[in-house]
């Protein structure tokens, strides 16, 4: 029986990190199209490799909790979780005893979903009034 080889295990995570990146990469392209368009797609992979390192730093690297980490990076900027002005955040960020990341992604997408339409208005009206006036 062959052993995989821990070189051989090293090089499939990262061909399988490169692959989110480029996946995460057209992801961006598509949620916030104008952000993207700014960024430019060697910053989107830079701003998918980030959101790989730290959303597992809150084990919330699973598809649907990366998803959401890195459209929270998107909304609300690539630092979001270390932002003073999204702290609200934060308990719902730490992994409390007995809560999965699906649980908690849930959560921090409810709460995330509801200031987003407190502050742009439930159809972004507010935050289209504001680049109407600027």
């Amino acid at each position: 029986m062959a052993k995989i080889r821990s070189e051989q295990i090293e090089a499939f995570r990262e061909s399988a990190d490169q692959s989110y990146v480029e996946s995460a990469a057209d992801h961006l392209e598509r949620y916030h199209p104008v952000l993207a368009a700014s960024a430019g797609r060697d910053n989107l992979r830079a701003a998918a490799r980030r959101a790989l390192n730290s959303a597992s730093s809150y084990s919330l690297a699973d598809g649907g909790g990366l998803q959401l980490y890195l459209e929270l990076m998107a909304d609300f900027g690539s630092s979001f979780d270390e932002d003073p002005a999204y702290f609200w955040l934060h308990p719902f960020m730490q992994q409390p005893h007995g809560m999965s990341g699906r649980e908690r992604s849930r959560l921090i997408h409810f709460h995330a979903a509801a200031y987003l339409d407190r502050a742009h208005g439930p159809r972004n009206e507010f935050a289209r009034a504001t680049l109407d006036r600027t």
